[in-house]
């Protein structure tokens, strides 16, 4: 028997009895469209939303249309593509309890076997340039970008093998694809769920970009006036639906990109033939633009916010400033939201167990009892107060307590601040001799680490708290700043002897961190990448791990293919067994909140959810497209 999950709407019946009673339209869209409609220039209303639209249930009211909503960003070049993921559009999606649901798929139905899957697709859901959405557009993206070996998606293909095999993908009918594995896939649809991975391509565009299909003369000249000199580049610029780098390109998310990078104000309109409303049958999204400012850094953008700049802010808050936020809540306008963060840690250091620069600082790194001595003389407490108000929680870099299987031992191993211990497993570990500054030795050498950091304003406060820590057990430390694509660049490199990671964040479709699995820019590992780069090339590159490592890659590689959850969850526990002991990440305080600043005029945000870059992109889950502004306060 196959489990079938399909959405049920109230609403169509609804429709249903609008559409047979003589009325004009069983649909409502933003007046802004009206005279479009009027003009010819767009179809009506009916006609541009699918026969079965994707219903949203909204958290306050039904939202008034229109408005510009203005939030702000110190990254031009990375923070634009959040636009496209924060609504992250998809065959499924979270729900705000984190279970699967459809979307752009209507329903689907799984194999007992749980080695395929099935998709039911909208019929008339349509691109932003009113060409419809159909099965062909998943079978370009698979035969045609994901099987072409010139050609790289932007998600990469990693994610969608078992056993190292890509699933067989076919077009049942014009609205109905199936994957069919070799192996069982207990994870897929919650890797389909996962940020960025788009199964999809808009083939009617795309096409005459790539040499398969388009003239080959007029590609010719295409790559002659463009800054390429190969059609993979010019197809790889216009394929750019990740990250809204091309204008151009036909998308199916709510807000359409009008900006071409670079610029410091990026300009995204509302798509007319976005296919999902709310439950009186008014077409999405609510807000007729979306308007991203870029600023010089952080604390620019602070003050912006507490100004009252900012229509709604989540990205780049920074803890530190949490008083300052409050104390101008009322003079600014707006409300300081709490959200909940899965963050094991942040921050979390890596030691490069598989650093090849050095072999001293190697085999430094791989000393065990070093790691741990390390961790127990970080004063998370003091520092959890100082640097971040209290308001984390002191803990070993591990999964969230919230996970099914969580157990407090891993939060708390070598977390407590224990330096006579720490003392003591440095004296265990040989490293007993000291120079006259009283920092020890390891074969003669002073004993001194440079951990490459981000760009936070606020990491350097931490850092030097850390580094007097280590000072009193013998160990010499400092930091330097890396831009964040040297950071990732130097990283998969394996030039990085010790790094700072963030969060250290986990999820069953996002293990990286706690398996070297992959040495991809967004999900490669810290602390092992050369064995990162020997699992993910089966052996061709990188290093062989040691029977430790291969124990873990082994439990993941079982963990993809075991149907029954309970046995997974306890195959992830040994996972974080394993790591509980070996300390490959030093963690420090963890469970942050995530602050979610709205002006009083914003709506339909809730008072709190999961703010999970795994789960939706931080605002996925909450459908960000049903956000409005109270019509008065567009009016002024």
């Amino acid at each position: 028997m196959k489990l079938v999950k399909e959405n049920s709407f109230i609403l169509l019946t609804v429709l249903i009895l609008f559409l047979t009673s003589g009325l004009a339209s069983a649909y409502n869209q933003a007046p802004v469209l009206d005279q479009e409609v009027e003009n010819g220039n767009l179809p009506a209303v009916d006609e541009r939303l699918p026969e079965n639209p994707y219903v949203t249930e909204v958290v306050d009211r039904i939202g008034d249309y229109g408005g510009t909503l203005n939030w702000f960003a110190t990254n031009a070049t990375d923070d634009p593509k959040l636009m496209a993921l924060y609504n992250n559009i998809n065959l499924v999606r979270y729900t705000p309890s984190l279970t699967i649901k459809p979307d752009l798929a209507e329903s689907y139905e799984v194999s007992d076997d749980l080695t395929t899957y099935t998709f039911n697709l909208r019929k008339g859901i349509r691109w932003s340039d009113g060409e419809l959405f159909t099965a062909n557009d998943v079978m370009f993206w698979f035969n045609d970008i994901i099987k072409n070996d010139q050609l790289t998606a932007e998600s990469g293909s990693g994610w969608l093998k078992i056993q190292d095999k890509l699933p067989e993908v076919k077009k049942l009918d014009d609205y109905t694809v199936r994957f069919s594995f070799a192996a069982p896939n207990p994870y897929f649809l919650e890797k389909l769920a996962f940020p960025g991975r788009k199964p999809y391509a808009a083939a009617h565009y795309l096409k005459q970009f790539h040499a398969d299909y388009a003239d080959q003369a007029e590609l010719k000249k295409r790559i002659a006036d463009s800054d390429f000199d190969k059609w993979v580049g010019l197809f790889e610029s216009k394929n750019s639906k990740k990250f809204f780098r091309n204008p151009e390109l036909p998308v199916i998310e709510p807000w359409v990109p009008v900006t071409e990078p670079p610029a410091n104000r990026f300009v995204y309109k509302r798509n007319p033939y976005f296919y999902k409303v709310d439950e009186e049958g008014n077409q999405l999204p609510y807000l007729d633009e979306v308007v991203l400012k870029i600023v010089s850094d952080k604390e620019v953008l602070s003050m912006q916010v507490v100004s009252g700049a900012a229509d709604l802010q989540m990205r780049q808050l920074m803890t530190s400033n949490f008083t300052l936020y409050k104390n101008n809540e009322k003079s600014g306008n707006y409300k300081v939201l709490k959200w909940q963060r899965n963050t094991p840690s942040l921050p979390t250091f890596a030691p490069n167990i598989t650093y090849a620069e050095d072999e001293w600082m190697r085999e430094l790194n791989n000393n065990k009892k070093f790691r741990q001595a390390l961790s127990l003389a970080i004063n998370r407490p003091e520092l959890n107060q100082v640097a971040t108000k209290g308001l984390a929680v002191p803990r070993q870099a591990t999964v969230y307590p919230q996970w099914e299987g969580f157990k407090q031992e891993w939060a708390d191993a070598y977390a407590d601040y224990d330096p006579e211990r720490a003392n003591k497993l440095l004296d265990e570990a040989g490293f007993t001799e000291r120079n006259s500054d009283g920092i020890r030795l390891k074969d003669g050498k002073p004993i001194h680490l440079t951990i490459y950091i981000g760009e936070d304003p606020n990491l350097p406060r931490t850092m030097n708290m850390i580094k007097d820590y280590w000072k009193d057990i013998g160990v010499d430390m400092d930091f330097k700043g890396l831009e964040k694509t040297l950071h990732y660049t130097r990283r998969d490199a394996n030039k990085l002897p010790w790094a700072y990671i963030g969060g250290a964040s986990w999820s069953p479709t996002y293990p990286y961190n706690f398996i070297p699995v992959s040495n991809s820019y967004s999900s490669g590992n810290w602390w092992a990448p050369l064995y990162a780069k020997w699992y993910e090339t089966n052996g061709k590159q990188g290093e062989e791990p040691p029977a430790e490592i291969k124990k873990l890659m082994n439990l993941y590689d079982e963990i993809q293919i075991t149907k029954d959850q309970d046995k997974r969850v306890e195959l992830w526990q040994k996972v974080f067994d394993i790591h509980a002991e070996n300390v490959w990440m030093i963690g420090t305080n963890g469970l942050h909140p995530q602050f979610v600043i709205k002006k009083n005029y914003v709506h339909n945000v809730p008072e709190t959810a999961l703010a999970s870059w795994d789960y939706g992109a931080y605002f996925g889950p909450s459908e960000f497209y049903q956000f409005f502004i109270e019509k008065d306060a567009q009016d002024k």
